[in-house]
């Protein structure tokens, strides 16, 4: 999608969301920056933010400052899918912001649609845009399988649902709860020839916030190695393993408002080669009275490269091959990888809410650095307060074609005991199967 559709874009979509003169005052924003710019050039969010309200100084430094995250930015796209995206989610967060603080001005009702088309339109978005052209060059596959059952139940559209310890792994600002605390465990048969166990743990105080432990590890049991001159085996054995460690904090500023981070340590092992790295997560989790609703964003992965290093990477090499020479060990260096960067955003609120029945709904919208973008949608029915029914579906994915889960809650004195299980389809790979526990006092 080129540049000048894009803008044209953001000025018919905020046109039907935002006030007439809003929208008016953003389409001369628009067509001024088209008037001193050509196409391709980078988006002024200046701009937009002096048209759209010359006085809001803030409105234009909140604009400015996220349009300039330039690691991030560079991350996710190349340079010029990045300034096309950005200058819609620019004038997308700008919005947001004036309606939040207009809110008190109107009913609550009013702002959280507001709020609301904002998000619809973030998601309608995602699929207007030419195939990643990054499929295939990131490392480090294993974090993005789904952690807990609960949450492959839901299609991972969890952002804002996840508030016990599985919200570790998704969402560190949903850890921040009333509860003391939480423990989560979870086990995956994946792919047939590997496992994948998660365990998660947070404490809780009122006065110092929240931290929480993390340990996620997939193996596979020992493989023989064989060669095209030994096809029946060398006698030799080869593994894999793949580990990563969190400690995360998360801390309420309000009652409604929540926000975390984490501190990851990754690791990688092919037989005798490894890969190191250092990554960062980082939440926020928001919750609105009306329908129990909640607004949430999440960040994964942000972190350095990782390289592969190791004892069989040593070879022998020769520089002449006209004359006998002795061998000169030589080293062979890998190329470096990122790690997948994943930026989550969603939306989750109540449909039917009874003292027997309460089903909620969650719509997650998610942009990955290595693969084209996805929404998530994820429907959970409560039934008793005891028996729980869920439903998924990934919109855009290749593979998976719905997930479905069931559950059961049981109190004992002030511990709630939580067993979950998940079934998720796929169109080429095989199904796969989650059960988690998880433990809330």
């Amino acid at each position: 999608m080129n540049y000048n559709t894009n803008r044209g874009f953001i000025r018919f979509v905020f046109a039907r969301s935002a006030t007439t003169k809003q929208a008016q005052q953003l389409s001369l924003a628009s067509q001024d920056q088209s008037q001193n710019q050509s196409p391709g050039v980078a988006f002024n969010p200046s701009i937009v933010a002096n048209n759209f309200g010359h006085k809001d100084t803030k409105a234009r430094r909140y604009t400015t400052a996220l349009y300039y995250l330039l690691p991030i930015r560079k991350r996710f796209y190349n340079v010029e899918k990045s300034d096309s995206l950005l200058s819609f989610a620019t004038s997308a967060a700008l919005l947001a912001r004036r309606s939040l603080s207009s809110v008190e001005g109107r009913t609550l009702r009013e702002g959280l649609l507001t709020l609301q088309s904002v998000l619809w339109i973030m998601i309608f978005t995602t699929g207007l845009h030419a195939q990643n052209p990054n499929l295939g060059t990131v490392g480090a596959q294993f974090l993005k399988i789904p952690t807990g059952a609960r949450s492959a139940a839901l299609s991972g559209a969890v952002t804002g649902m996840s508030i016990d310890a599985a919200a570790l792994f998704w969402n560190p600002a949903g850890i921040a709860q009333d509860h003391t605390h939480a423990f989560h465990f979870s086990h995956t048969p994946h792919m047939t020839f590997f496992d994948v166990t998660a365990i998660g743990y947070t404490l809780s105080s009122p006065k110092y916030g929240t931290v929480g432990l993390q340990v996620l590890a997939m193996g596979m049991e020992k493989m023989e190695i064989t060669t095209e001159f030994q096809p029946d085996g060398t006698g030799e054995f080869f593994d894999s393993q793949d580990l990563q460690l969190g400690v995360s904090y998360a801390r309420k500023l309000i009652d409604q408002f929540s926000v975390g981070v984490t501190l990851k340590y990754i690791r990688q092992r092919i037989w005798h080669e490894t890969a190191t790295s250092m990554a960062f997560d980082c939440g926020t989790h928001y919750n609105i009275e009306f329908n129990h609703s909640t607004i949430a964003m999440s960040m994964r992965n942000f972190g350095q490269e990782l390289r592969f290093e190791g004892s069989d990477l040593i070879t022998f090499y020769d520089p002449l091959d006209q004359y006998p020479n002795r061998l000169i060990p030589t080293y062979l260096q890998t190329e470096n990888y990122a790690l997948p960067l994943i930026f989550q955003f969603g939306l989750a609120t109540d449909l039917l809410q009874t003292p027997f029945l309460h089903s909620r709904l969650a719509l997650d919208a998610t942009h990955y650095n290595d693969q084209d973008e996805e929404v998530l949608v994820g429907l959970e029915t409560i039934i008793a307060q005891r028996f729980i029914l869920r439903g998924g579906y990934k919109f855009n994915n290749a593979d998976e074609r719905g997930s479905l889960g069931v559950g059961l809650h049981h109190r004992v004195d002030d511990v709630i005991i939580k067993l979950d299980y998940a079934y998720v389809l796929h169109e080429y790979l095989e199904d796969t199967q989650f059960i988690s526990v998880d433990l809330i006092f």
